[in-house]
Order: structure tokens, then C-alpha cells, then sequence
């Protein structure tokens, strides 16, 4: 019997030290740190999603103007978001030209308010939002866009647009819903609606005034 007591004791003896040098081991310390490490996973930053397109002389109205383009997309949250389009006049400079509005679509109808952010182009403002609102033709009715003019055909000096060889940057800011869950490639899969035929919907539309020939595109 007093072996058998003997035995207990040992075995409790073994019991409490295994469990006091667990108490005092840096596991928890470790636990923690995992854990906080697991928390900071959930505020990772947004991330910009970028494409890069040119236009298409070729497909034209009346083939003098041309511009390439970057558009790049930011959600912060699923209800705001910040859209930038840096786009540089490529027309030749010997017939001049400036680019003095272009439109776009608003994916899934996601976008309820567009303003313009603290870089936006010289003598440009925002042009509609409201579906298909913005006459662009022969390329169709696009949602909104930037211009010199109030309007996609233009008015005013096309002096105040963009030059040949120029580039400006345009940060829309934007409201709505289920921003989160768009991209870059979202705005290019936006296309306008109801173009002429020969022409076809388009998710993007510059428009050109002001060449040396008298001309517009």
C-alpha cells in the first residue's frame, strides 16, 4: 500500500511540473504573437490594378487624332474608389491637334457618384454618370468621361485641351457599391452602346479638335 501511495505521490509530483513548465514556457508568448501576426492579414492595403491601351486610327472618323493610355484602378473599401487615367496625345505634330474630351462606361452600374480627385487635367471637368448619357456617335452613348467643353463633341478653344506629345493625369474619385469587387479589366469589358455600323461599342472614346487642316476626330 505505501508503494502504492509512493507511486501517486510520484505521479503527481510528475503531473505538477509538467504543468508548471508548460505555465512558464514562452508558448503563450508565441500564441500571441501568432495571433496578432494572423491580424494585421486583415488590413492589408488596397492594390492598383492597371491596363494599357492605344487608340485606333484606322477606326476613326476621319484618322488624325491618336492617344495612348494607362487606366488604373484602386478600391479602398467596397463603397469607395479612385480611378486614374494618365492618356498622352500621340497625333502627329505636323497637322497639331488637341485631345479635348474622352468617355467611358460604369461597370455593372457599381459607380453612383464620380468627382474629380486633387490631379485631374488643366481646364478639364467631369461629364455625366448617369447611363449611357453621354453622346459619343458614331461609337455609341457612353456614362461618363472628362471634357473641356461640358459635353464629348466639345466647345470652347480646343487650345484648352491636350497637345500633341502632352500628357495629363485624371484621378476620378468614386462612390457606390460593390466597388471591391471590381478591376481595371472591368472598365475595358464596359462597352458603350448603340454605335453605327461599321464603328462597334467601344469601352473608351477620345475626341479631337483643333488640327492644322481644319480638322476634328
Amino acid at each position: 500500500m505505501l508503494r502504492s501511495l509512493l507511486k501517486g505521490t510520484n505521479k503527481l509530483r510528475y503531473l505538477f511540473l509538467r504543468w508548471w513548465t508548460h505555465l512558464n514556457s514562452d508558448r503563450p508568448i508565441r500564441l500571441l504573437v501568432r495571433a496578432a501576426a494572423l491580424a494585421f492579414v486583415w488590413t492589408a492595403p488596397a492594390r492598383a490594378d492597371t491596363i494599357s491601351f492605344t487608340g485606333n486610327t484606322a477606326n476613326s472618323t476621319d484618322h488624325l487624332g491618336n492617344f495612348s493610355a494607362t487606366l488604373s484602378y484602386t478600391a479602398s473599401s467596397s463603397t469607395s474608389a479612385v480611378l486614374d487615367i494618365t492618356i498622352t496625345n500621340t497625333s502627329p505634330a505636323s497637322n497639331g491637334g488637341y485631345l479635348t474630351a474622352f468617355v467611358l462606361n460604369n461597370p455593372n452600374n457599381d459607380i453612383s457618384k464620380v468627382t474629380a480627385g486633387p490631379t485631374f487635367g488643366a481646364h478639364f471637368s467631369v461629364i455625366g454618370l448617369t447611363n449611357n448619357s453621354i453622346n459619343a456617335m458614331p461609337y455609341g452613348d457612353f456614362d461618363f468621361g472628362a471634357s473641356t467643353g461640358g459635353s464629348f463633341q466639345g466647345g470652347g478653344k480646343p487650345q484648352l485641351g491636350i497637345g500633341t506629345g502632352q500628357t495629363e493625369t485624371f484621378e476620378f474619385d468614386l462612390t457606390g457599391t460593390n466597388l471591391n469587387t471590381l478591376d481595371a479589366g472591368d472598365f475595358a469589358s464596359a462597352l458603350s452602346s448603340g454605335a453605327s455600323p461599321g464603328y462597334g461599342d467601344s469601352f473608351f472614346a477620345a475626341r479631337f479638335r483643333g488640327f492644322e487642316n481644319g480638322g476634328s476626330d
